[in-house]
């Protein structure tokens, strides 16, 4: 039996976890109620059960333990109805009236007289509850918003209404559950007023049902388009960016970010967070959130499956919102839900080969995706899942470094030789191999610095990144210059000098002054530029040293 997808792994690939890794979803929750699942008992064990517990099923019943019938009954024979004899039985009285057979279709059950020979007022059947129109076009809610149409949306949690106030159209969700609406949020939500966030205007409760009252989008939500890369960098990806920071500094966090949840604005530009129905409140990144519900498994970090929420599972979201608005799918389609949690524990995203997706957006999901959140609150450890300030950079044209890929924080190590000096720190050694390039880069190349960090455990990245370097030296031959930059620039990406060969710059700027003032004396030699300047610059701009300095 082939894969639904073969880019992932089969269910036996995958890590067990014990029961309590899998969340009761709604299909196991209906199984216990119907009897095909689970013992109701087993998944509310703090419900309080009648006097003698749960009636059995009639199968369960033991008929044989039943009290016998009293002696003096009369036991009747099993009759065949082939033998009973109709002509024995009495005639009926002769002051019988015999009636015609009635249509039940023209009998009039409602004049049927009673007792006392008055005509019997039945009750009409009554209307199913989530039939029975709760709110009519006209009538008022809050101050002053007037009731229009009710919408013609699939919403499991909720009836939606148009309504209008002082010529502005509003939306009004009327909640069906008693406590749907989380006041904490709700009156955090109040104090919001960001163009990236579907603002709350009032909230409260009519009918002895809770609603709120938002902003109205007439273009929809996101749920079932794709975007190419240019809608996504230039106002998708900022814009939500945006609303999580928004709600994250107030205290919220989403626990719901998916295509559905965000809003195309009327302008077409710009987008905005909705749908707060499961979101919860925090006092610091700190506070775990402990929970059962409010996730879309496909769409949910995987910490959310072992029942923790943190800032950082909506950016996860985040992540596979960008992959799915772009490849038109998540990452997990025909993968069961209860697989999905224990697959971005120890896989990365894997990305469809039928579309290719520019590096940048590729980095990003990957950034957004990462697994761990051991170091969510080092904001300067590399190995972290990104959120609002490396999505930032990412919206402004850099690139910030891939968690998993990086080095992180190293202090002191195993002391290295180079050129008569001996550095035993890192970010020392860096700049000594940037000093003395030459050497250094004999020493890269021929594997040394290689051997050298292969020993140097706790830290195994350290070697794979001289190999990647020496691999890159052999395969871009005549590029070995090149090579040797990379890697001095990823062993320390912080890294703000610019080195080039002999050359050093304390910045961009510093550069061009010096390319400036070289031009200058040029011009009255006829804009010749001296050998050795010309051959450095024009390094510079053919290798493309000067934009993978600035990213």
């Amino acid at each position: 039996m082939e894969r639904e997808n073969p880019m992932l792994p089969s269910p036996d690939e995958l890590p067990v976890f014990d029961d309590s890794f899998a969340p009761p979803y709604e299909e196991e929750l209906e199984g216990a109620i119907t009897g095909g699942g689970e013992d109701p008992t087993d998944l509310f064990p703090d419900a309080a059960l009648p006097a003698g517990g749960l009636p059995a099923p009639l199968a369960e019943v033991d008929v044989a333990s039943a009290p016998e019938a009293p002696s003096d009954a009369t036991e009747l024979p099993p009759a065949d109805p082939a033998e009973v004899d109709v002509a024995s039985a009495p005639e009926a009285p002769s002051d019988v009236t015999e009636l015609p057979p009635a249509d039940l279709a023209e009998v009039d059950v409602a004049s049927r007289p009673s007792a006392d020979g008055a005509p019997t007022e039945l009750p009409e059947a009554p209307v199913p509850k989530e039939t029975q129109p709760v709110l009519a076009a006209g009538d008022t809610v809050a101050d002053g918003y007037v009731v229009g149409e009710k919408m013609d949306v699939a919403s499991g949690e909720a009836d939606l209404y148009l309504c209008t106030k002082e010529e502005k159209t509003y939306i009004l969700k009327l909640y069906r559950k008693e406590r749907a609406l989380n006041a904490e949020v709700a009156e955090k939500r109040l104090a919001i007023d960001s163009p990236y966030v579907a603002r709350l205007y009032a909230y409260g409760k009519v009918k002895d049902r809770p609603y709120e009252i938002t902003d109205y989008y007439k273009n929809g939500s996101l749920a079932g388009r794709t975007f190419t890369a240019n809608d996504l960098r230039s106002f998708i990806i900022p814009d939500v960016n945006e609303a999580l920071h928004v709600l994250h500094e107030s205290g919220i966090r989403h626990r719901d970010i998916k295509p559905s949840n965000i809003m195309l604005r009327d302008d077409g530009k710009h987008v905005a967070l909705i749908d707060f129905g499961v979101s919860s409140v925090f006092e610091s990144n700190d506070d775990l959130n402990l929970t059962q519900t409010g996730m879309t498994p496909y769409y949910a970090a995987p910490e959310t499956f072992l029942h923790l929420y943190v800032n950082e599972s909506d950016y996860y979201s985040f992540g596979i919102t960008v992959y799915t608005l772009f490849y038109g799918a998540t990452p997990y389609e025909g993968l069961p839900k209860i697989d999905i949690g224990r697959y971005g524990f120890v896989y990365s995203i894997p990305f469809k080969e039928d579309k290719v997706i520019p590096e940048d957006l590729h980095d990003l999901i990957l950034g957004l995706t990462y697994a761990s959140i051991v170091e969510r609150n080092d904001e300067d450890n590399p190995n972290r899942r990104w959120t609002y300030r490396e999505v930032y950079d990412f919206c402004q044209g850099k690139r910030p470094p891939l968690p998993g890929q990086s080095i992180g924080k190293i202090g002191k190590i195993r002391p290295y030789t180079l050129a008569g000096e001996t550095f035993d720190t890192l970010d020392a050694l860096v700049d000594g191999l940037a000093r003395h390039w030459e050497e250094g880069k004999k020493a890269l190349f021929r594997g040394h610095i290689t051997e050298h960090f292969r020993l140097e455990d706790p830290n195994p990245l350290l070697s794979q990144i001289c190999k990647d370097a020496e691999a890159r030296g052999t395969e871009e031959g005549g590029h070995d210059d090149r090579a040797y930059f990379y890697f001095l620039y990823r062993l320390r990406p912080s890294l703000s000098v610019l080195y080039w060969k002999d050359a050093r710059y304390d910045s961009v700027a510093a550069l061009g002054i010096d390319m400036a003032d070289a031009l200058d004396a040029a011009a009255e030699q006829d804009y010749a530029l001296a050998p050795p300047e010309e051959a450095l610059w024009s390094d510079l701009l053919s290798e493309g040293i000067l934009s993978r300095f600035y990213e």
